[in-house]
């Protein structure tokens, strides 16, 4: 578990570098926009699956935490399309 946070503070982390390289690589910069569409893409796919879930439960009170999950993951849907979906053009 160690090495796996290690990792990802590696690949996160801005260790004071003068240069910051794009994710596209080459003179263009993709950060942006893969970032926004990662978001979007992450909250939809988990509103998605959590209505499903609401919908495939027999129990009611298991159905209806999952609805309510799925109510604000589309919440954070809305948001993210809404604050960062400028950058998706």
């Amino acid at each position: 578990m160690g090495c796996v946070c290690l990792w990802l503070a590696a690949l996160i982390g801005d260790w004071g570098s003068e240069r910051h390289p794009s994710i596209g690589g080459g003179s263009y910069n993709l950060d942006s926009f893969v970032y926004s569409a990662l978001l979007i893409l992450l909250t939809g796919a988990w509103s998605f699956v959590a209505l499903l879930v609401g919908l495939a439960r027999r129990d009611p009170t298991l159905s209806g935490r999952a609805f309510i999950l799925s109510g604000i993951g589309m919440v954070a849907l809305v948001a993210s399309c809404w604050l960062y979906g400028h950058n998706l053009t």
